[in-house]
């Protein structure tokens, strides 16, 4: 049996679990996240629940036993470094994941340009 760890619960591995899934794999999947909650879908937090029309509950990819269900751990931290010789992740908490094939999905935040002219346009 394969083990699968995606690092990353936004939509991208999140997505990439759930499809896992529907495709019939049967092996170990875990989804890496530094959040304290279920993967949610980002785009709608930044309208319509900062406007209140959508409660927290509603950002949810899915419900929790969904992850349950579908045999989905869902492990709480950050990732610290990548063995890929041993194939093995370690979390800052010391936590040490084993994986057969490893996802990266952690997205990105926008850098700003240390340029006064780009300090001016916000």
């Amino acid at each position: 049996m394969q083990s699968i760890v995606i690092l990353g619960a936004g939509h991208a591995g999140f997505q990439c679990a759930a499809a896992l899934r529907q495709q019939g794999f049967t092996g170990g999947v875990s989804l890496v996240s530094d959040e304290g909650r279920l993967p949610y879908q980002r785009p709608p937090l930044s309208k319509g629940y900062l406007l209140g029309q959508t409660s927290a509950a509603d950002l949810a990819f899915r419900a929790e036993s969904f992850f349950r269900e579908q045999r989905l751990t869902l492990v709480r931290g950050l990732a610290e470094s990548i063995d890929r010789q041993a194939h093995r992740v370690t979390l800052q908490n010391g936590e040490s994941l084993p994986y057969d094939h490893l996802v990266i999905a952690i997205g990105s935040r926008p850098r700003r340009l240390p340029v006064t002219a780009a300090r001016r346009r916000r």
